[in-house]
């Protein structure tokens, strides 16, 4: 019985939760003010999180740092070992431009009730990426977090619509966060915290945990 009383209640505070639009959401900061991103629809109390995890988002793609270091690793680590085959086939040096496209006019919204508590249980689901048109969903059981970490999951998402995949995921959790989506959202999450930045093993890629 207690066990249905804290699921209803879970359900009416993260299912009817008060939400907020913001149109255009996050933009990035000059010179790259006018890349935003689109239709933002997230619960009222985090609108300034998702506000600054957007702009964030967006200045650390444009920065030569991410470019640098993300060049970096697909140089020396891309072509060998189990994550290989997610990084072949692609221009790999387009990669900044092409999520800064992603990200422009890019929609965001939430979910939570029994179905984010269901992702979060059985699948650890931080987000869904919807379809190429729809937005991406961010799940709100996972919040309130980091402006980072949420920086981190909105361009693991856009890595998503630019066609990389972390086909490993089920099987092997080390070799995806070696995969683009992942290895890009926590290169997202490294520029932004800088030396406040502390990975964790088993979230990040290996080959990037003893860098800046």
């Amino acid at each position: 019985m207690k066990v249905i009383l804290v699921v209803v209640i879970s359900y009416l505070f993260y299912g009817c939760t008060t939400t907020s639009t913001i149109n255009p959401g996050g933009c990035g900061t000059t010179p790259f003010d006018t890349v935003c991103l689109g239709e933002t629809t997230v619960p009222s109390e985090h609108k300034e999180l998702f506000l600054v995890s957007s702009n964030q988002a967006i200045d650390v793609i444009s920065s030569q740092a991410f470019k640098d270091d993300l060049a970096n690793f697909i140089k020396l680590h891309s072509t060998s070992g189990k994550h290989s085959a997610a990084w072949s086939g692609v221009d790999t040096t387009s990669i900044p431009q092409r999520l800064l496209q992603e990200v422009q006019g890019m929609q965001i919204s939430t979910f939570g009730g029994i179905k984010g508590l269901f992702y979060k249980v059985f699948y650890g689901t931080k987000a869904l990426e919807g379809d190429a048109v729809g937005p991406i969903l961010l799940n709100r059981w996972f919040l309130p977090r980091s402006s980072a970490s949420i920086a981190n999951t909105i361009v693991h998402e856009a890595a998503h619509r630019i066609d990389f995949s972390h086909p490993s995921v089920k099987k092997d959790s080390k070799t995806a966060n070696c995969e683009p989506p992942y290895l890009i959202g926590s290169l997202i999450e490294k520029h932004i915290l800088g030396s406040n930045w502390h990975p964790n093993e088993n979230m990040h890629c290996s080959y990037i945990l003893n860098k800046e």
